[in-house]
């Protein structure tokens, strides 16, 4: 038989085809290269060199070239013998088709197909339950039930411009699919907001600093062994904030030199598909952009209210904050800025144009100045720098 058989790889497919006995015939180089990120050695040419056996067998895709199973397997061990990056790779790679050739045509090939999905866990902390479950191949967290004796509501949160930057940066390093995948939302009378696994923690961050010491701990329990203790009695525990100098030398500890051909190979690839990704990011994010010159860069004068939707609360509590902070009184029934801070505000002049009635309006109102924005911006994340986990963000 000649039919393509694809097998699921990490989270790509690899495409083979078997011999009439059955037996794994032909493997395509195109899928081994992608997997191996060396796309390049079959634009180049170097893949058609190095497996002589190469051939088209779907019309439909000429582009798919696949080679002999002896010369895929040696083409592997050659990509892998110039880099130590691709060493472990190789060898998730070389297992994998080894254990496909063993299991032969009437072997059972459930290694190779998804585990069903487990049992949702009920999960227990001072006294309230809350879900988590598998929904297609991830796990997802109940955030209504987990926010629900914190008087919070997990929509007041996605809102905030630092969880829309760690569900973008989520994205972007490829720990998650998409924005949609990161939050489902259930409707009806049992309806409620799951979050996908990589948000938990923030999120519980965000509801209390005991309770996010909490789910870390039982996230290492489930990442680790597959489940979590039910019955554990809460141990909530400060947990330390990384170090930004040991975070950056991590992060941005550069490569080293490329000793051979092959690696070389290896840092044109990996620095095409980061220039790949940073140009669909910048593509996404033009628009915010666009809102922030125009909202922010370009305006004079800010209101109250504008403050608060950006901090992502309402214009209520932010003006009870500046007034416990000393920058505003209540005079007459409004709000007025104390002495002290009168220079962050001003009175500022405005005029639009209605089309309906042909009148240009002329409007005077006081109101925060850019510096003044800024001032109290910078004052509520330092007083309220839990909410973004210890961190103080310009």
């Amino acid at each position: 038989m000649n039919d393509i058989q694809e097998i699921p790889f990490l989270q790509s497919t690899l495409k083979l085809t078997r011999s009439a006995q059955g037996q794994v015939d032909r493997v395509c180089i195109n899928d081994l290269c992608g997997l191996m990120r060396r796309s390049l050695l079959v634009r180049d040419g170097t893949a058609q060199r190095r497996c002589p056996s190469l051939s088209i067998l779907d019309p439909a895709r000429p582009k798919e070239l696949y080679a002999d199973f002896r010369e895929a397997v040696e083409f592997i061990k050659w990509m892998s013998a110039g880099s130590k990056l691709l060493r472990t790779r190789s060898r998730e790679v070389l297992e994998t088709l080894q254990r496909i050739r063993n299991a032969g045509p009437a072997a059972n090939p459930s290694p190779f197909r998804e585990a069903p999905a487990p049992e949702p866990l009920e999960l227990e902390y001072a006294g309230n339950r809350f879900s988590v479950r598998m929904q297609d191949g991830r796990y997802m967290v109940n955030a209504t039930e987990m926010a629900r004796p914190f008087d919070k509501r997990p929509a007041v949160w996605l809102k905030l411009v630092e969880t829309a930057q760690l569900r973008e940066t989520l994205v972007a390093d490829g720990i998650s699919q998409d924005l949609a995948r990161q939050v489902m939302t259930t409707r009806g009378a049992q309806g409620a907001t799951w979050l996908e696994i990589h948000l938990w923690t923030q999120f519980a961050q965000w509801l209390s600093p005991a309770f996010a010491a909490w789910c870390s701990k039982k996230l290492v329990h489930l990442l680790r062994d597959g489940h979590v203790e039910l019955h554990e009695a809460p141990t909530p525990q400060k947990t330390p904030a990384p170090d930004p100098a040991e975070e950056f030398c991590t992060e941005h500890e550069p490569l080293p030199a490329p000793a051979s051909y092959q690696e070389a190979l290896s840092v044109i690839e990996d620095q095409h598909d980061a220039i790949c990704r940073q140009k669909e990011f910048i593509r996404r994010n033009r628009h915010k952009l666009q809102h922030y010159k125009l909202t922010v860069e370009d305006r004079d004068w800010f209101s109250s209210t504008m403050i608060a939707c950006e901090l992502g609360v309402s214009a209520m509590r932010l003006n009870i904050f500046l007034l416990e902070e000393g920058l505003q009184e209540r005079v007459l029934g409004k709000w007025s800025v104390t002495a002290a801070y009168r220079h962050l505000r001003g009175v500022h002049f405005y005029e639009w144009f209605n089309r309906k009635t042909n009148y240009l309006n002329r409007y005077k109102i006081e109101a925060w100045t850019k510096e003044g924005r800024k001032f109290i911006i910078d004052l509520w994340r330092q007083r309220n720098s839990y909410l973004f986990g210890g961190q103080i963000h310009g």
